[in-house]
């Protein structure tokens, strides 16, 4: 056994001088502070803090954080059972169960207000998001009504300045019964080419070659005089159809105006929602 001021080398395991710096024995050189540390420093140990039984589930726990682990039960409001407070068998009696302390209560309380917040952001979010998309269907929904607007006023432009379109049967009956009377008027007069127009028109009608149509000028004559009644009926049905004609024109220029103040409302509304 190595005496106080003695030690053994760790690598050829000689006895040898505790101040001694290299081995005389293998030659191993110590480090400078070995000599001085050679065994390490003995650590305090500490002992854990007892454990303690919860009175509430009985299980092991620490007493100094004031609760129990495992059920949050607290241990400042329901202190342990004293020694008279004992069964037959000597173990502590467990009193009744209780609702949790105020950890408990705590953590319940922080976990309500959570889920409540959670709870409002989540409908606040469904509200905007409900809302923008309300909003967007707004947009487009106005947007298609100025094209619309937009489109028919040149129309109803025209139709309140110049009055209504005329029925398109009823210019073509009016446009066939002045050619026909205008040729009736004038089949004297009619040139070669002419006549050989005519001929071809009334061939197409007959399914003939214009060679083979005869009796041409009766044809005619008998055409312009049913035009000329035509014209007559027409004339008379003017004025009926001049006031129909004119209350016409009188709702084609209010509905212009409808148009009109309809756009600057729906451009309006257009621009305060595309600023929102």
């Amino acid at each position: 056994m190595p005496s106080a001021d003695e030690r053994t080398c760790p690598d050829c395991a000689e006895t040898i001088k505790t101040a001694a710096k290299v081995c005389k024995h293998c030659g191993l050189r110590f480090p400078a502070k070995t000599a001085a540390t050679a065994l390490p420093k003995p650590v305090k140990r500490i002992d854990p803090a007892p454990l303690y039984r919860c009175p509430h589930c009985s299980k092991p726990t620490s007493k100094a954080i004031g609760y129990c682990i495992h059920c949050d039960h607290s241990f400042r409001k329901s202190a342990g059972p004293t020694n008279g407070e004992r069964d037959s068998s000597g173990e502590a009696r467990r009193g009744p169960k209780s609702n949790g302390g105020s950890g408990s209560s705590a953590s319940r309380l922080v976990m309500g207000v959570t889920l409540c917040g959670a709870l409002i952001w989540g409908v606040n979010s469904c509200s905007s998001s409900w809302a923008e998309s309300e909003r967007q269907g707004r947009i487009e929904a106005l947007q298609r009504d100025i094209a619309e607007t937009r489109a028919r006023i040149p129309d109803l432009q025209t139709q309140c300045k110049y009055g209504p379109k005329e029925n398109a049967e009823d210019a073509r009956e009016r446009y066939l019964a002045e050619w026909d009377a205008a040729v009736g008027d004038n089949l004297v007069n009619i040139a070669p080419d002419q006549e050989w127009a005519i001929r071809t028109a009334l061939g197409r009608e007959m399914g003939l070659p214009p060679s083979q149509v005869n009796g041409w000028k009766q044809i005619y004559e008998s055409r312009a005089q049913a035009a000329k009644a035509t014209l007559a009926r027409i004339e008379s049905e003017k004025k009926q159809k001049a006031a129909e004609r004119d209350k016409e024109q009188k709702e084609i220029c209010d509905r212009l105006e409808l148009n009109r103040s309809s756009l600057k409302e729906d451009q309006a509304e257009l621009r305060r929602l595309q600023q929102q």
